[in-house]
């Protein structure tokens, strides 16, 4: 029993010899395993001077993801991608991306009352969505908890007017 628990401690003590080594490579080499492996150019991540970079963490990390406390009632964005997650939230979520009135990038997720709302309008094919709006129409104070949610509706795009054909005579 002495022989096993020995074998034990030399592969505790081989492994714990290997993560330092590898935890040491990539800590003088994490700059360039990021820009190589991952193709992230380090020069693009800048912060905010009048922020401190926690500040700025907390304001950026979570990316271009919709909040009740960045939009507006009326707020529009075009749809140009819809996708079911069902990985990154704590339940499946339809989410959106596109691009809002002043073109920046944006994604929402929508749950069960925003999506069965927007469906009414837009139709349940996501292929119908596409190039479609949302807007907000309000915001909800979830019970019990200090969060809000955003809704939204479908807006159909103006059908753009047809040229008139020209027949030759």
């Amino acid at each position: 029993m002495r022989t096993y628990q020995a074998y034990i401690l030399v592969c505790l003590v081989v492994l714990r010899t290997k993560i330092l080594l590898v935890h040491s490579f990539l800590s003088t080499n994490k700059n360039i395993l990021l820009e190589k492996y991952l193709n992230i150019s380090l020069n693009a991540f800048t912060f905010d001077a009048d922020m401190s970079i926690i500040e700025d963490y907390l304001k950026n990390a979570g990316g271009n993801w919709l909040k009740a406390d960045t939009v507006h009632d009326g707020y529009k964005m075009k749809i140009q991608n819809v996708w079911l997650d069902g990985d990154t939230f704590d339940k499946p979520y339809i989410c959106v991306a596109g691009i809002d009135s002043q073109g920046a990038a944006v994604q929402v997720r929508l749950g069960v009352q925003n999506v069965q709302r927007i469906a009414d309008v837009l139709g349940k094919q996501q292929p119908e969505w596409m190039g479609q709006y949302l807007e907000v129409i309000g915001t909800q104070a979830y019970p019990g908890m200090s969060a809000k949610g955003i809704l939204w509706r479908g807006v159909k795009a103006k059908p753009k007017p047809q040229q008139e054909k020209v027949e030759d005579f």
